[in-house]
């Protein structure tokens, strides 16, 4: 029963309480491994011995934290009011006034967040979900890099009585895995594995959540660009035809293809990313305090006088 079977002193047992009293508790006994198979030895009680299967071992032998509910909080999205979020000593807060849709962004400067880019954020908040627990309590957490944390985020929501705060907190990457990171809910010690994805959606920088449209004008309207810099020189439109003035050239009649592409950028000029915002910028950090290269459109707007856009 032990040499061949691995049943005397069986690693794996399962036992099975009945709800009536009057039936018996059974044990489920897992032994060896059958040779050359995935399959094990078990027997039920004193009874015969049989095999099970693989997933039927492995069903058994599973731990419990596999049996915590991997969907850490659920908030409905109409009562979030407030997600403040904080990485590398940045911080920064999303506000929602009650029946409004848009997100304010309030920390380093204000502004309106678009909404398509704070959707990422809060639909991750609302239905917050790990992806394995590896621990009911973390007495260290230095160990998953919770004591200094990655990334903290507080959510405001709506209460009964009063606003109801949750907050989590991010470590450092999960042993090879890096992409994952570990995670806990403040007042539930418990340690689970935050995809990628949702630590993507919350590390998002608040100059991440605003609009990148920099310029959209139509391109019928614009009448005149006036480039200046090294090379200066100005595009003026007169009646259905582009000139050059102001070159070192006489002003001669422009080509069309060149022209065309030189405009068609107005038509939704984007940035790839926003590198400062607000009244604090330091312009000379960027070069632009004395730009080698400035361009002036000139568009005009029915009912108003000629309205200049610069970039």
């Amino acid at each position: 029963m032990d040499k061949v079977y691995g049943l005397a002193k069986a690693p794996l047992r399962a036992t099975i309480h009945l709800t009536d009293a009057k039936k018996p508790a059974q044990t489920l006994a897992i032994g060896n491994q059958r040779a050359g198979k995935d399959e094990w030895y078990a027997r039920l009680d004193k009874g015969s011995v049989f095999v099970v299967k693989k997933d039927v071992r492995e069903l058994l032998d599973r731990e419990s934290l596999t049996y915590r509910p991997l969907e850490v909080w659920k908030i409905a999205g109409d009562d979030l009011q407030e997600i403040r979020i904080q990485k590398d000593a940045k911080a920064y807060s999303l506000t929602r006034k009650e029946k409004e849709k848009d997100w304010k962004i309030a920390g380093p400067f204000e502004a309106t967040a678009v909404a398509g880019a704070v959707e990422a954020i809060t639909d991750e908040v609302a239905r917050l979900k790990g992806e394995k627990f590896v621990a009911h309590a973390a007495k260290e957490l230095e160990k998953f890099g919770l004591d200094k944390p990655y990334l903290s985020v507080e959510v405001v929501s709506k209460g009964e009585k009063e606003p109801k705060k949750s907050k989590l907190r991010v470590g450092k990457p999960v042993a090879k895995d890096e992409k994952n990171r570990y995670a806990h809910v403040e007042g539930d010690g418990a340690v689970f594995v935050l995809g990628d994805k949702v630590v993507s959606a919350l590390a998002k920088d608040a100059l991440d959540l605003l609009d990148k449209e920099l310029v959209s004008v139509s391109i019928k309207s614009i009448q005149r660009v006036q480039a200046k810099g090294s090379a200066p020189f100005t595009l003026e439109q007169k009646k259905d035809e582009w000139h050059v003035v102001g070159s070192p050239a006489p002003s001669f009649q422009a080509e069309d293809e060149a022209v065309g592409g030189f405009l068609r950028p107005w038509a939704r000029l984007r940035a790839e990313r926003i590198a400062a915002y607000g009244r604090k910028i330091d312009w000379k950090e960027f070069g632009l305090d004395q730009p080698s290269v400035s361009v002036t459109v000139t568009v005009s707007v029915e009912g108003e006088k000629d309205k200049d856009k610069k970039t």
